[in-house]
């Protein structure tokens, strides 16, 4: 019989990251964010573990 439970996620540190990335991108601009900007996410998202 197959097993029909749903999939975890990412490692929860990593979705936290996308997160704040994501956040980064919708309201960075508006809130004049300079340091920890979405492509700064982003690098450290891309980068291999």
């Amino acid at each position: 019989m197959s097993d029909n439970s749903v999939p975890k996620p990412f490692d929860p540190v990593v979705q936290l990251l996308e997160d704040a990335a994501d956040g980064a991108h919708d309201y960075g601009a508006a809130i004049g964010l300079l340091q920890n900007t979405e492509a700064a996410f982003r690098a450290v998202l891309a980068k291999p573990a």
